[in-house]
């Protein structure tokens, strides 16, 4: 991607993730991935048991104070943006609306040879104001090392075996067999 077309990243990342999300449905542990596809790449993930919603967004910490994108002036956006506090969902309550949290991702470096990303899960409590910092009552960084991914190894063997082999007829120069 040439650096003209850096607006065109978000799109992309959320359209990857998007048909990855779709093709693993089965391995996401009850999260359901959800968003009109129409509406910008819209991703949102849906986790019906525990009542919570995460809508995935590009952090922009060089735009916004805290990085945590304002709602604008969409009607919809505004009100997912505004919450109560988490004091007030504490507790069993019947018929209450799903936690609506932003997982918002960034590049971890602006250096091009290590697109590793940072991942974060933040509550909003209302939709903000440009020039200002989003009011948020929790922030929780996703980090994606560790845990399963770190302890994948392949058993060692002592002997050597050249899987690519191939024997040669010494009289005629033929392929005799291939592999072990």
């Amino acid at each position: 991607m040439e650096q003209g077309d850096i607006y065109l990243r978000p799109l992309v990342v959320r359209a990857a993730m998007r048909a990855q999300l779709f093709d693993q449905t089965e391995r996401l542990g009850g999260w359901v991935p959800q968003g009109n596809p129409a509406l910008m790449g819209q991703l949102h993930l849906v986790h019906p048991e525990s009542s919570l919603v995460l809508r995935m967004l590009k952090e922009r910490r060089k735009t916004y104070p805290g990085g945590v994108p304002v709602a604008g002036h969409n009607a919809a956006r505004r009100q997912y943006w505004t919450q109560d506090t988490l004091g007030d969902l504490v507790g069993d309550q019947a018929g209450a609306q799903p936690a609506e949290l932003l997982l918002l991702w960034d590049l971890a470096s602006t250096d091009q040879a290590s697109l590793a990303f940072t991942l974060r899960v933040v509550r909003t409590l209302e939709p903000g104001r440009y020039g200002a910092a989003v009011p948020i009552d929790l922030s929780i960084d996703i980090d994606a090392r560790g845990g399963a991914w770190e302890q994948l190894t392949f058993p060692r063997s002592d002997e050597h075996e050249d899987f690519f082999a191939v024997r040669l007829d010494e009289r005629t120069g033929e392929t005799v067999q291939q592999g072990p």
